[in-house]
């Protein structure tokens, strides 16, 4: 299902002027996405985000599997993200996907850790990110808490959906790691199980700090006035 024609969407959002309006065009290649974005308003104007199904794709093959070279494309992300960050949703579950579905247009993550992992990355870089209702509030209290601690670092950090994103690492079996450029300061992000820490003339060691962590994951801040 590719969901709805690009047309329908700019006579909804001519009809309702909404802040913010967001398609399912279901389909992995990221062009084709760009390609239905720009079918939602075909002259300068409002166009419409739509959800980053190759991003999500990619985002499985890499926490999953391992397979974290599937996070960088030559020297950008992957997906809608890659190529409009400013109109790509990205997401780890929705309806279509879920277990209890039977991950019926695609893999369900499988939970727990590897499904932190991928918000660890969705919520510190730019598009728009969402978290799915079970992911937030069905999976207990502590993966609440995590999710909750990243939404914070996002918002204080000021990252938004076209933030600046530099791809450090993408190494396949060890880990993904790339430093986003916020509005308040600066975030390096590492996902999976190998050993790397942000480093470079622009972090001093004294000024970073490490803002959150999990399994196969972590975020640091260089900005220390912040406060979360």
């Amino acid at each position: 299902m590719k969901g709805f024609a690009g047309w329908a969407i700019e006579l909804y959002n001519r009809r309702t002027s909404p802040v913010f309006s967001v398609g399912e065009y279901f389909d992995g290649n990221p062009q084709a996405i760009v390609n239905w974005i720009d079918s939602t308003h075909p002259e300068p104007g409002f166009r419409s985000t739509a959800f980053d199904f190759p991003l999500r794709f990619a985002l499985y093959e890499a926490i999953v599997k391992r397979r974290y070279h599937y996070l960088k494309y030559f020297d950008r992300a992957p997906g809608v993200l890659g190529l409009w960050s400013e109109k790509a949703v990205t997401f780890i579950e929705n309806h279509d996907t879920e277990e209890v579905r039977g991950g019926e247009y695609g893999t369900a993550f499988p939970g727990s850790s590897k499904t932190l992992q991928g918000y660890a990355y969705t919520l510190t870089h730019p598009g728009s990110p969402c978290v799915f209702w079970r992911d937030i509030y069905d999976a207990g209290i502590s993966y609440e808490t995590q999710i909750r601690r990243l939404i914070a670092i996002r918002k204080a950090y000021g990252i938004r959906s076209n933030s600046r994103l530099f791809i450090d690492s993408a190494i396949e079996g060890l880990f993904y790691s790339a430093y986003v450029h916020g509005d308040n300061g600066e975030l390096a992000i590492k996902v999976g199980p190998g050993s790397w820490a942000p480093s470079g003339s622009q972090w001093d060691p004294v000024k970073e700090r490490l803002l959150i962590s999990g399994q196969d994951f972590a975020v640091w801040g260089k900005n220390r006035s912040i406060r979360i």
